[in-house]
């Protein structure tokens, strides 16, 4: 290292996750308001699915990711994925592959301890279950939420995020029959918010935007603090830039409680940029694609799936509060 030159390095570091290959923690952006038809409060109409197909939909989705993952193939993906769950995972093998290029080691997995909820007149589910080695037989201790969306080529995972509390799901309403009630993305009536309003909010609180008066509306949560974080230590290097925004691309779904409030899951988009600062040489990146030395500018963009929990109004105390995120970098460029 010569005088005066300092090597600097990033916060994400690549991997390959069981269940979902995927690019570590980093939150993303808010502005135009999440798409999703609204849905109604009660309904008389079957879900799409039952609990045994919705279990045979898991099975399937399991046995093919397994095998995109052993081989590292963004093409298969597409037969069981969608959406920013898609785009996440294949710029995911891609950093692996210039991370690793040599395969490791690969060990399968399978999820235990499915709970579904599956909303009437709603062509998607919600699976809340514990990913498992199958090699160890032993379970995660993190719950993963996936949300599965049937279109025109079949059901496809949309959503995968990982629970930051024990059973998220837990405490959802319920209709006559005894299904999940889904809920309009725009109805705020009796929350904090909407569910399409939280996601803007929300998009600003992850950029570090939220006016200090509304900063007690937010439960404390790591994706924010870790976002601070990389902020407060980079700063000393470069000029940190942050944006983030709603991604109106992946449509957004909300779930109703069974305590008046609602949960909302929904894809954020932030771009993140630094501009090295003048004496600082080097600007070095570990991330899969952004691996290498920019001496004057590195920018990412990722894509953040979030849930979180709006509380009713009623709610003594309520707080936004985050309960599920995953996320990871889909497209950097530096020079």
């Amino acid at each position: 290292m010569s005088r005066g030159t300092k090597i600097v390095a990033s916060l994400l570091a690549a991997a390959v996750l069981p269940g979902c290959s995927a690019l570590l923690p980093h939150p993303a952006p808010p502005s135009a308001a999440p798409s999703s038809a609204p849905s109604p409060t009660t309904s008389t109409a079957a879900p799409a699915i039952d609990a045994a197909g919705a279990q045979r939909q898991l099975e399937t989705y399991v046995d093919l990711n397994n095998k995109a993952n052993k081989a590292r193939d963004g093409e298969r993906l597409k037969a069981y994925e969608a959406g920013s769950s898609l785009l996440i995972d294949q710029a995911s093998y891609r950093s692996s592959k210039i991370l690793y290029p040599k395969q490791r080691s690969y060990t399968p997995f399978g999820y235990t301890d499915a709970t579904f909820h599956t909303p009437a007149g709603q062509p998607w589910f919600a699976a809340d279950v514990v990913s498992t080695n199958l090699v160890t037989k032993k379970p995660s201790k993190v719950r993963t939420l996936l949300l599965f969306r049937k279109g025109e080529d079949g059901w496809r995972q949309v959503y995968s995020p990982y629970a930051l509390e024990a059973k998220p799901f837990l405490g959802l309403a319920k209709d006559g029959s005894g299904q999940a009630v889904a809920r309009s993305l725009t109805d705020g009536s009796g929350l904090l918010s909407s569910p399409a309003e939280f996601v803007k909010l929300y998009a600003r609180q992850l950029a570090g935007k939220t006016p200090t008066e509304q900063q007690r509306l937010f439960a404390d949560d790591a994706w924010v603090k870790d976002a601070v974080a990389e902020r407060v230590r980079m700063s000393q290097y470069a000029k940190v830039s942050t944006t983030v925004r709603p991604a109106p691309d992946y449509p957004s779904y909300a779930l109703r409680t069974a305590a008046g409030g609602a949960l909302v899951l929904s894809t954020l988009s932030r771009t993140v940029r630094f501009d090295v600062k003048p004496g600082m040489n080097v600007f070095h990146s570990k991330e899969g694609l952004l691996k290498g030395e920019f001496y004057r500018f590195m920018q990412r963009r990722e894509l953040i799936q979030i849930v979180a929990h709006i509380p009713a109004k009623s709610a003594q105390n309520g707080k936004f509060r985050l309960v599920a995120a995953y996320g990871g970098i889909v497209e950097g460029s530096g020079r």
